[in-house]
């Protein structure tokens, strides 16, 4: 889930002259003359509306590749019902802890015997060794039927992801995350390198061609590396519209929009079961699911480069004309077109003046500096506690996340009902936490709401509860809206634990470190949950709780005074209150 919570950012301090004269503007003042207004907003809508079709592709495969029936095919028995087949051919056996036909193996029998042969009269033909099916050997499937009730085609039915090839039908959403843990932290240092606009339309373009065609792939190997780069791309539109949306606020409205940024995506949650209730076959679903980002092209053409973006990298007149755009769109009656030019005359000598004070000036690190900078959070102790329990906490609400948005099948639930019900638990968990942060602190908030899903999702076997009764999706429901809070919460804790000099640094690997709990949570709901559906549930809780004894060990951020050095940290500077 890629799905920031932005903290309403500190203002920075106004710079001194080249002379040490009078303070030069800096872009917040600028922002705050050219005032919020239909400028800003345009930018808001059509960089958020990303979050409507990122969220179905992120959770496609629920109804991408399904967990369905399946059994083995006997040709010869076209004239008898499913549920005839089945006790003739096949042998029980235990599926997610239940009694159940096998899925896997045969009766080993004559059944060209049984051709055309009315079921009434079917021990009259059998053979006399046939009769006890105690006695009789079984085998494995050649091939399969799939049950088609509730799904005409999936990704499972095509290329027969079973048996012996579950782990492939795994591999599907554990590759999109792949793309993410990988499109995150090269999305942001490029999307620093060449700007946010042009990151953003190139990688919006790719996705298009991609998504198109993972929907015609003759190959499961080539749908999954679509998939990959569809996730890759996707998280740099993502991020780059995200970057570009803040950037383009004044401090005054950043943090109501990195807030309300993360709404569509609950949209899209919701609006992914309704879409995959009226196509049932899975190519047209990804079809319909992808077609629609072509009207994100606009974006392209409409979305400016972001002013900070362009002054931070020496682009004076085009940060003008933005800037210059922006007032007239907002109608900033008090605007000076003039102090603009003036501000940002000045501007641009104070950063002349800092270039030539700076004999070896930083910039334009390579990616091999940005992966061994990653050392640095491990380097002092403290600051190695706070890391590796925040990694431990990301990877936590990654993987209970995903795992509960994805567990329909392991829950016997209506997989259309059920996802709808997650996006509409996902709304109000955006933001009635906020004024509980902000009352209680992080710390105490985070526990509650990690020892409510740990809780509420531990139970849920033990409950007298049927798994298709509103009773039981009432408490995985509950878990659900705890763990999305809950990742909403860890995103502003980490921005204030970790010390400014590492502050962006550090959201940003605890995000990508987060992405293996989201690899990972494939495989425990499909792969264990085939064995009993109890056994992801109990893995969930149990992160949860554990989750939540290590949040103990951290500070408290909320009232006090943030970090600016790992210094500060190493000697409890962030300790003090305001």
């Amino acid at each position: 889930m890629s799905r920031p919570f932005q903290t309403i950012a500190e203002p920075r301090r106004r710079g001194e002259g080249a002379a040490g004269g009078m303070a030069v503007p800096t872009i917040e003042d600028v922002l705050s003359r050219v005032e919020t207004g239909p400028w800003n907003w345009t930018i808001f809508l059509l960089g958020s509306l990303w979050g409507v079709f990122g969220a179905m592709q992120a959770l496609a495969t629920a109804f991408l590749s399904p967990a369905v029936d399946h059994w083995c095919q006997v040709p010869h028995l076209h004239n008898w019902t499913t549920q005839q087949v089945w006790n003739f051919s096949l042998p029980r056996t235990k599926v997610g802890g239940e009694t159940h036909h096998s899925q896997c193996e045969m009766y080993v029998r004559n059944y060209s015997l049984m051709e055309g042969v009315p079921w009434e009269e079917r021990l009259l033909h059998l053979p006399e060794g046939e009769q006890d099916e105690s006695t009789l050997p079984t085998q494995p499937c050649d091939t399969w039927e799939f049950d088609t009730s509730s799904f005409q085609s999936t990704l499972i039915s095509e290329w027969e992801l079973v048996c012996g090839r579950e782990h492939l039908r795994s591999l599907s959403q554990s590759i999109f995350m792949v793309g993410y843990f990988f499109g995150a932290p090269l999305g942001g240092y490029f999307s620093d390198r060449f700007g946010r606009k042009r990151l953003m339309s190139g990688a919006l373009w790719a996705f298009i061609v991609v998504s198109v065609l993972g929907s015609v792939a003759p190959s499961y190997p080539l749908f999954l590396v679509c998939r990959l780069v569809m996730a890759f791309t996707g998280t740099i539109v993502y991020q780059a519209s995200y970057i570009l949306a803040l950037e383009a606020s004044s401090m005054r409205h950043r943090g109501v929009v990195g807030i309300m940024f993360s709404v569509p995506f609950a949209l899209g949650n919701m609006l992914l079961p309704g879409v995959a209730y009226l196509v049932r076959d899975w190519r047209h679903l990804h079809l319909a699911i992808s077609v629609p980002v072509i009207l994100l092209i606009s974006n392209t053409i409409i979305l400016p480069e972001s002013p900070r973006w362009l002054l931070q990298n020496g682009r004076w007149s085009e940060a003008e004309r933005v800037l210059q755009k922006a007032a007239r769109w907002n109608s900033s009656k008090t605007f000076d077109s003039a102090w603009l030019l003036s501000a940002l005359t000045q501007m641009k000598a104070q950063a002349e003046h800092r270039e030539c004070s700076q004999e070896n000036p930083v910039g334009g690190s390579s990616l091999r500096d940005m992966w061994s900078s990653l050392l640095v959070f491990v380097r002092t102790p403290v600051l190695r506690k706070i890391s590796l329990i925040l990694y431990f906490v990301w990877i936590t609400c990654c993987t209970v996340y995903y795992g509960l948005s994805l567990s329909s099948s392991n829950f016997n639930v209506d997989p259309f009902l059920y996802m709808f019900l997650g996006g509409v638990m996902e709304l109000p968990s955006y933001t009635l936490t906020v004024p509980f942060v902000a009352h209680f602190g992080r710390k105490k908030v985070l526990i509650v709401l990690m020892v409510t899903c740990g809780i509420t999702v531990l139970s849920a076997p033990f409950l007298p509860l049927a798994r298709e009764g509103w009773s039981f999706l009432t408490v995985v429901m509950v878990s659900k809206f705890s763990i999305t809070s809950a990742y909403q919460v860890v995103y502003l804790y980490s921005s204030e634990l970790f010390p400014t000099t590492l502050r962006t640094r550090g959201v940003g690997v605890s995000s990508m470190v987060g992405r293996l709990g989201a690899i990972l949570s494939p495989f425990i709901n499909d792969v264990l949950g085939s064995h009993h559906w109890a056994i992801p549930t109990t893995i969930f809780g149990g992160l949860s709780l554990a989750a939540s004894f290590m949040i103990c060990l951290l500070p408290e951020t909320c009232g006090r005074a943030l970090p600016n050095t790992v210094d500060d940290i190493e000697n409890g500077a962030a300790a003090t209150p305001r």
